[in-house]
């Protein structure tokens, strides 16, 4: 009977994963607008054509070093997507300045620089030429200085000039120099209350700056603002509240290292993993960190302060890793009563069918949770006035050495962390002394829920709303199907969702990186079936007793396979 219903409750899972997946495929483009951050030319593509750019204008570029990071006008990306609503902001983009490759040549310990802003269709949308101010110049009158700038931007590559209307001329004297900035502004309806604006520098008699931009109302400013500070304010209290969790978490350690039963190995291990992709994340990223560099120090401090920051962080993690899972562990094994303990860090562990069976539900999770979060956000959008911007951060990636590592290895990082944190400990932990598994469930997911509400949804309140349920899910499915299910689903998630802005790209090198991550996915269970399907297990994973070295850091309530 028992065994009846656990093949129903299971065939339930399949189907509800299918039918989720399919909701995911087909309207994810409706819920999230990471759409439209699709760039058709690669860092390299970006780099050669703000070089080209300069040197086409008598610019010697010599001896100077360069950094290239894609980013974007945050504030306009985010008034367009509000007010004009996601269809008619990804079809207004392509001609908008909101995406961009950011250029950069500097030298160390020198003022003078230059920096292009390269659209994702290759055009030049701005450029800037930082010149100290007691630089010798020639001094013009405005006339004259307004024809120099009308006749550069009617040489600039996709611009319009007749739909451009003179609203601003200003000019500063210099010590050896005056200089004029011209503002344009574009007859853009479709924009709401934004501003589309071009603006040209004249330095002396040489154009050193020219930018199209987008100003929006301060109203929405100030209102985002708002909404901003409630949902940091909420992360914040559910900080302090996975502070508690740790220093549980610490006492539990103290109180329980000395058990033989702990499977020091398994900690490491994950410690040790966790370490690792925090050190790639940071190689990975070098590119977007060299773009920070302040050209008034020496590089090597700069670099030195970097180091110092990874080491302390990685250490940091590292250590994190290795507290929550033997703690999870010991408060686990009194919980559980070991109904259920699987293997993964023995020799019998990694690829039993036990693991295979975790994995898959894994998988399925995932596609329930990826189908999960486009119903809200479809329902939301209609229903509630639920607005859900893209965070800046997925473009950093595009900057990157190798685009596809980077949603893996933060993936890997946040999904081995929280679920140890928020599943394995804190399930167990509130079982023990609440007695309570509803509200061991439940309070664990609204902390895990709504320390996320710092990535801005308005209103400020809906992710954690959004995140507290889905941690449910996945409590109930830890509780279920022990930690190795939660992680990969929890991985899943987070990699197909950071790396959809590569899979949507019409440039072959950042689709084939997306591609590349979601192989990467499947390589567990693809290992696991082989060696399940080559030779069965010698041991029963129920029955064997139990061993420090062979035990798992996965955890069940309930012993539901036969």
């Amino acid at each position: 009977m028992k065994a009846a219903f656990e093949k129903k409750t299971e065939i339930f899972i399949i189907l509800l994963a299918v039918i989720a997946l399919f909701v995911f495929l087909k309207f994810y483009d409706q819920a999230s607008p990471t759409a439209s951050m699709n760039s058709h030319i690669s860092r390299n593509h970006a780099l050669r054509s703000a070089r080209q750019y300069l040197e086409d204008q008598g610019f010697n570029l010599n001896g100077y070093v360069e950094t290239v990071l894609f980013s974007g006008d945050n504030d306009a990306v985010l008034y367009l997507q509000k007010t004009l609503g996601l269809d008619r902001f990804n079809t207004l983009v392509r001609d908008l300045p909101l995406w961009y490759w950011k250029v950069r040549f500097f030298k160390e310990l020198q003022y003078e620089e230059f920096k292009v802003f390269v659209n994702p269709q290759g055009q030049i949308i701005a450029f800037n030429h930082y010149i100290p101010e007691d630089a010798k110049g020639t001094r013009l009158k405005e006339d004259r200085a307004l024809q120099i700038a009308e006749e550069f931007v009617q040489k600039q590559e996709g611009v319009d000039f007749s739909n451009y209307d003179l609203i601003n001329a200003s000019s500063k004297q210099r010590e050896r120099r005056i200089d004029y900035i011209f503002t344009w502004k574009a007859s853009t309806p479709s924009l709401q209350d934004a501003q589309l604006l071009m603006t040209v520098a004249v330095h002396g008699n040489v154009v050193d700056g020219y930018e199209q931009s987008i100003t929006v109302p301060q109203k929405f400013g100030e209102l985002y603002e708002s909404e901003s500070s409630k949902g940091e304010l909420l992360a914040r209290l559910s900080g302090l509240l996975t502070v508690f969790l740790s220093l549980s978490a610490l006492v539990v350690f103290l109180t329980h290292h000395k058990y033989k039963t702990i499977p020091w190995k398994g900690a490491l291990f994950l410690a040790l993993a966790m370490v690792t992709a925090k050190v790639l994340e940071e190689i990975n990223a070098i590119p977007n960190i060299r773009s920070s560099y302040s050209a008034d120090s020496p590089l090597y401090t700069f670099w030195g302060g970097w180091i110092f920051d990874t080491i302390e962080a990685t250490i940091w993690s590292g250590v994190v890793t290795f507290l929550f899972a033997v703690a999870g562990w010991a408060v686990g094994r009194e919980v559980f009563k070991g109904k259920r303990v699987d293997h993964i860090t023995g020799r019998h562990g990694w690829l039993s069918p036990d693991f295979s069976h975790a994995l898959l539900m894994g998988y399925l999770l995932a596609s329930i949770s990826l189908g999960y979060m486009t119903v809200f956000y479809l329902v939301g959008q209609r229903y509630f006035d639920v607005w859900s911007p893209v965070p800046s951060s997925y473009s950093n990636m595009l900057g990157t050495w190798l685009p596809f590592l980077d949603p893996i290895t933060n993936a890997f990082r946040s999904s081995v962390s929280e679920e140890l944190i928020y599943r394995f400990f804190a399930i167990a932990l509130l079982i023990k002394y609440l007695r309570s598994r509803a509200l061991a469930l439940f309070i664990p997911a609204l902390i895990w829920g709504f320390a996320h509400s710092d990535y801005t949804v308005l209103p400020f309140y809906t992710r954690g709303i959004e995140l507290t349920i889905d941690g449910l899910i996945s409590g109930y499915f830890f509780i279920r199907y022990g930690l190795i299910t939660v992680i990969v689903a929890h991985y899943v998630f987070d990699a197909v969702i950071m790396g959809m802005p590569l899979l949507q790209s019409s440039h072959l090198y950042f689709f084939w990186s997306g591609m590349a991550g979601v192989g990467v996915m499947a390589v567990p269970i693809l290992l696991s079936l082989a060696r399940s399907m080559r030779k069965k297990p010698t041991h029963n994973p129920i029955d064997h007793p139990l061993h420090s070295e062979e035990r798992s850091l996965a955890i069940s309530s309930t012993d539901h396979r036969k």
